[in-house]
């Protein structure tokens, strides 16, 4: 290296360098620890808000999905005569509020004011709780519908047995679901399906009992149980991997 080009450096280090290093050697350990978290944070500050954007999106779509099927389990778990009584309840104040905001603006021309105000608000519920009836009312039927061609065949057997591995979730709103919904497909479902036919005619007979009652009981530990025993009977036939093809 030249004689000059050492110069230069020196006396880049010397002007430049030296005057900040030496500063910040003379600053106590933690305000260096944080001085350099700070410098890092700045340096790299627009791919930390891409990731927390992205991260923030990533979160609320699951939220949403988790909400979408807790609500499809909660409404399809709901009997007929229970879900149209709610709907009824939810048109009955949807009326309530549109009666109370034609009453606040009778005479339909104040344009203005706290009562135009009041009846705006009774009226925008009033519509938002129809509106929910009528989304409501449309998952019920996709859910009937679903549940109609899921009664026969290949289709409703490897739904049923999805459902019985979520009773085993560690998430207790996907394991109620999924009790929920094995207790209402109980009555329909062909559960003579879920027995192996070379099967022995007494654990036959236990297999097909246990599973009625996975889907006849009203508690959710006892379906787990009955399950579990379920499993057990085909282990000791040699049948473990018979739930496992869906």
């Amino acid at each position: 290296m030249s004689p000059y080009l050492i110069m230069v450096f020196q006396s880049f280090w010397e002007w430049v360098l030296a005057p900040p290093l030496g500063w910040l050697r003379s600053l106590s350990l933690e305000l260096q620890i944080e001085l350099a978290f700070f410098l890092a944070f700045a340096l790299f500050f627009g791919r930390i808000i891409e990731h927390a954007v992205i991260g923030g999106q990533l979160a609320g779509e699951w939220s949403y999905k988790r909400k979408r099927r807790r609500e499809w389990y909660r409404i399809g778990s709901m009997p007929a005569p229970a879900f149209t009584a709610f709907i009824a309840a939810l048109r009955s104040k949807a009326e309530k509020e549109i009666r109370l905001a034609v009453r606040l603006d009778r005479d339909g021309e104040i344009m203005s004011g706290p009562r135009w105000r009041a009846a705006q608000r009774r009226y925008d519920r009033g519509h938002a709780l129809n509106n929910e009836a009528d989304r409501l009312e449309a998952l019920w039927q996709t859910i009937e519908e679903q549940r109609e061609k899921s009664k026969e065949g290949p289709a409703a057997r490897a739904q049923v047995l999805r459902l019985m591995r979520r009773l085993l979730s560690m998430d207790e709103s996907t394991a109620s679901g999924a009790f929920a919904e094995l207790r209402r497909m109980g009555n329909s479902f062909r559960w003579e399906s879920l027995v192996p036919k070379e099967l022995a005619a007494p654990q036959s007979e236990r297999l097909l009992k246990v599973l009625r009652l996975m889907a006849g009981t009203t508690s959710l530990d006892e379906a787990r149980n009955a399950y579990r025993s379920g499993l057990r009977i085909l282990q000791d036939s040699g049948w473990g991997h018979y739930w496992e093809a869906a």
